[in-house]
C-alpha cells in the first residue's frame, strides 16, 4: 500500500509541475498580447493586463468597449474563485457558469474584431477549455482591430 501511495504522490507532483510550467508562459503570452492591444486601443490602463483577474477588464474593453461589462467580468471571475473556496454549492456554480458564458461572449467579440472567422476561433477556445486563448491573443496583438458594432 505504501508503494502505491508513493507512486500516486509522484504522479500528482508531476501533474502539478507540468501545469505550473505550462501556465507561466501562457500567462506571459496573454499579458503581453493584451498589453499591446490595450495600448493600441488607447486605454488608460494597459498595465492592468499583467494583473491576474483584473486583466479581464482590459480584455472586455478591447473586445466590447463597454466599461460595465468589463467590470462585470472582473467581479464574476473573482466571485467564482472565492465562492469555490467557500463551497457554497449552487451559488458558486451559477457564478462560474455566468463567468464562463460572459468570457466566451467577450472572446467571440474579440475574435470578431481581429479575424474573419470569429466562430471558428471561439469554438477552438471552447473545445480546448481556454488553453489556446493566450496564444490567440498574442498572435492577434499586431492585427488591425475592426470597429465594434
Amino acid at each position: 500500500m505504501t508503494a502505491f501511495l508513493e507512486v500516486y504522490m509522484w504522479v500528482a507532483f508531476m501533474f502539478i509541475a507540468i501545469i505550473v510550467f505550462l501556465s507561466i508562459p501562457l500567462y506571459i503570452l496573454f499579458a503581453v498580447g493584451l498589453f499591446e492591444l490595450s495600448k493600441r486601443e488607447n486605454l488608460n490602463t494597459p498595465s492592468l493586463s499583467f494583473i491576474p483577474f483584473v486583466s479581464f477588464y482590459n480584455l472586455g474593453m478591447v473586445a466590447l468597449k463597454d466599461k460595465n461589462l468589463s467590470i462585470t467580468l472582473v467581479v464574476l471571475s473573482l466571485l467564482s474563485l472565492n465562492l469555490s473556496f467557500i463551497d457554497l454549492g449552487y451559488i458558486a456554480s451559477l457564478s462560474f457558469i455566468a463567468f464562463t458564458i460572459l468570457i466566451y461572449y467577450t472572446l467571440y467579440k474579440f475574435y470578431k474584431r481581429v479575424s474573419d472567422d470569429p466562430i471558428v476561433y471561439t469554438l477552438i477556445s471552447i473545445l480546448t477549455l481556454g488553453f489556446v486563448v493566450p496564444i490567440f491573443v498574442f498572435m492577434f496583438r499586431k492585427r488591425e482591430l475592426k470597429k465594434t458594432n
